[in-house]
């Protein structure tokens, strides 16, 4: 039995708007990345959006994204049902709900399904922005990294892999500015404009 995988990224010139995306060719296709991006338009807007830097420094980018903890419960990644997940609502002594919150974190914690870094406990909360990250598995940790090490005021949602396509989608025809995970080169990162934030 001979098996074989179908899945080959073309070689050859791969598009790339501006030069924002520097896409590495060998002769087996594509070398694929997984990053932070944000649209297009966003960057349109705020032309520093794609520097870590800027969401650190400058404070007009730091409400330019949906506030720390905003994404609706029901749309979390969920281990399970729970009683009034709707609401984020859940009692003392019940059990995990999430899959954020079943993986343990060193010096942080997840809230009701959102990744939470030091920098976002507490009071500071209403300084943090939003990032989308599909599940806690991806990258395990990775980003989460980068968000804790560089002290970057974001706290992240697990949408699921599944649902985490159309989420995007959504938010996009929405002309929503948002920060989220994903990789390129995708036709999800395509249809979005996706512009990689350089760490």
């Amino acid at each position: 039995v001979l098996f074989r995988s179908m899945e080959r990224w073309l070689n050859g010139d791969f598009y790339t708007e501006e030069g924002y995306f520097t896409t590495y060719t060998s002769p087996v296709g594509y070398t694929g990345t997984s990053s932070l991006f944000i649209p297009s338009y966003t960057l349109a807007k705020y032309p520093m959006a794609n520097a870590y830097n800027a969401y650190k420094y400058l404070p007009e980018y730091s409400n330019i994204f949906p506030k720390a903890m905003s994404t609706n419960c029901s749309d979390m990644l969920q281990v399970k049902s729970a009683e009034n997940i709707e609401n984020c609502d859940l009692t003392a002594g019940s059990t995990s709900a999430f899959v954020c919150d079943v993986n343990p974190w060193t010096n942080t914690t997840c809230v009701s399904g959102h990744y939470v870094p030091p920098q976002c406990q507490g009071a500071n909360a209403e300084y943090c922005q939003e990032l989308y990250m599909t599940d806690p598995y991806y990258d395990t940790a990775m980003f989460e990294a980068m968000i804790k090490n560089n002290n970057l005021n974001f706290t992240a949602s697990y949408i699921g892999a599944t649902d985490y396509p159309a989420f995007i989608k959504a938010k996009h025809a929405a002309g929503e500015d948002f920060f989220f995970y994903w990789y390129s080169p995708d036709p999800l990162s395509a249809a979005v404009g996706a512009r990689a934030v350089n760490f």
